[in-house]
């Protein structure tokens, strides 16, 4: 039972890793938005794919600890339909 509890808890972990990407993602993503200069756009786009990129391999791993966790299928389904992965 211990060892099911850590391993749930660890998931969450990873879900709460996920969010904070998505997070940093979409801040990039509202910069890049702003951003006038065409190279700072580039950069600021590059930068929210990588971090969308460690959300969906976060979502991911929480599910390999937890495959029951719903919480993690939900942000990584909303994130492979934002990245058009499905």
């Amino acid at each position: 039972m211990r060892a099911r509890s850590l391993l749930h808890c660890s998931a969450w972990r990873r879900v709460s890793a996920a969010k904070r990407e998505v997070d940093k993602a979409e801040k990039f993503e509202r910069k890049s938005a702003e951003a006038t200069d065409a190279a700072k756009r580039q950069e600021l786009h590059k930068k929210a794919e990588a971090a969308f990129s460690s959300a969906i391999g976060d979502y991911q791993a929480a599910l390999n600890l937890d495959p029951k966790l719903v919480e993690a299928y939900v942000g990584l389904a909303h994130l492979m339909l934002k990245a058009g992965r499905h």
